[in-house]
């Protein structure tokens, strides 16, 4: 399969380097950037590694190549223009999260892809992180009972230094999005907001809101409460990227503490559930992409799931 990845950035070179680079279903990559320096820092690597590479500064000339499939890890306010472009094209296209800055952009492509029937898959890569997997099939097995309610709390003190910092919604539309999704799935319903805020405290490095909190409401009445922050000054708060969890049911709860799970009956001790090891889920979600475009079957988050997402998100701003 030929890949054509949209954006070398940090997050973009990290995808090349890290997950399509060790994917044997790959057979080449076609790297397009607007930056020469970015370009050459990948064609560095690639020839260091032996990989098959072809180089592009410009989208069209990228597309004429004819890839099987595309990544597009450009910054949220450049997917709508891309990515139409690709989905005119009938290529197949896997987006970074989020689908875009706003509603309306969000829309525009998934209306495209609706029509066209070529499939936009959103990156979501935290609902295919095993951690998340293995409580979605404790949940399942009625280990819990039924569900009661869900608390989650995020915080980490981070100082992105990229297009993230100049986001007006930098923690709702990076990071709490993940967070929203995974609610989304673990609960396998859909939720309203019934109160939600973002805002910026006053030591905040970041130009737009850094905090968020939430109280939502799935469809079977299960109450939910988030709250985030990435400007934590108290480093015994932090959490780790997932947030800690507590998922409540009338039998137990599961816990979701520092990237460790743990399992809970009342008035007894919390005990630690092995589900394996830490990733960060790309490597199963570009598998469930490849799946998807050889197979023509509709893949987890398609946009045509993931637009709820998006929604929800954009939802705790109305």
């Amino acid at each position: 399969m030929r890949l054509l990845q949209i954006g070398l950035g940090d997050f973009g070179m990290s995808w090349f380097k890290n997950v399509l680079t060790k994917n044997e279903l790959i057979t080449e990559l076609i790297l397009c950037d607007t930056d020469v320096t970015r370009l050459h820092t990948a064609e560095e690597f690639a020839h260091m590694h032996s990989i098959p590479c072809d180089f592009h500064l410009n989208l069209t000339e990228a597309l004429e190549t004819k890839p099987d499939c595309v990544l597009n890890v450009l910054p949220p306010h450049l997917h709508k223009d891309t990515t139409l472009k690709c989905i005119e094209a009938g290529i197949p296209v896997l987006l970074e999260k989020p689908i875009a800055l706003n509603l309306d952009d969000a829309q525009s492509i998934y209306k495209a892809s609706r029509e066209s029937k070529v499939p936009v898959i959103i990156a979501q890569n935290y609902r295919y992180m095993p951690v998340f997997r293995f409580v979605k099939e404790k949940m399942d097995s009625g280990l819990i009972g039924n569900l009661q309610f869900m608390d989650i709390r995020f915080a980490q003190m981070h100082n992105m230094s990229n297009y993230h910092k100049d986001l007006g919604e930098p923690l709702l539309l990076d990071v709490s999005i993940h967070h929203l999704d995974a609610i989304r799935y673990l609960t396998d319903d859909e939720c309203s907001i019934c109160y939600g805020e973002s805002y910026n405290p006053y030591w905040s490095h970041y130009k737009g809101n850094a905090n968020v909190r939430i109280m939502l409401k799935s469809q079977r009445g299960v109450g939910i409460n988030y709250q985030g922050t990435l400007v934590s000054r108290f480093p015994d708060d932090h959490t780790g990227w997932i947030a800690n969890w507590i998922i409540e049911g009338d039998r137990g709860r599961i816990l979701i503490e520092n990237d460790k799970v743990y399992f809970q009956l009342a008035d007894c001790d919390a005990v630690e559930l092995d589900y394996g090891e830490i990733s960060d889920g790309r490597d199963a979600l570009l598998m469930e992409f490849i799946n998807s475009v050889q197979l023509d079957s509709v893949a987890e988050t398609d946009i045509s799931d993931n637009i709820n997402t998006f929604q929800l998100a954009t939802d705790v701003l109305s």
